[in-house]
């Protein structure tokens, strides 16, 4: 599996990273630090899944969300936030699930695991709690 992580912090990105890494099922990583970088990187790395922050800066995450459900349907979004109160707008933005950062790393594998397998199913339904 492909996934990019678009964060403006780079910390948060490390950390992120060495989440995913932990997982077999992640081939690659990338790394986009603002919403302008993640769609450049679309066209180029297709992602199987977007790791996206909400607040990411020139051009918040809900509106990067917006931008890119309406030019690129295919590509599943898992948005994370420390803010729970994120959540419904980030669905009504587009995401297909929403993933607090103070939950466990586990809770953001088995996000990652249902949109697979929903993929695999191609139902196009990948809304998520």
């Amino acid at each position: 599996m492909r996934v990019l992580i678009v964060d403006n912090e780079p910390g948060a990105r490390r950390h992120l990273k060495a989440v995913l890494d932990a997982w077999d099922q992640i081939r690659e990583i990338r790394e986009a630090a603002n919403s302008c970088e993640a769609l450049h990187m679309l066209e180029k790395f297709k992602p199987q899944i977007i790791v996206m922050d909400a607040r990411v800066t020139n051009n918040n995450g809900l509106n990067a969300i917006r931008r890119v459900k309406e030019k690129y349907q295919s590509f599943p979004i898992i948005v994370l936030s420390l803010n729970p109160l994120v959540k419904a707008e980030a669905l009504a933005a587009g995401a297909d699930t929403f993933v607090s950062k103070n939950d466990p790393p586990a809770k953001l594998w088995e996000a990652l695991w249902v949109i697979m397998e929903e993929r695999k199913r191609g139902s196009g339904k990948l809304r998520t709690q």
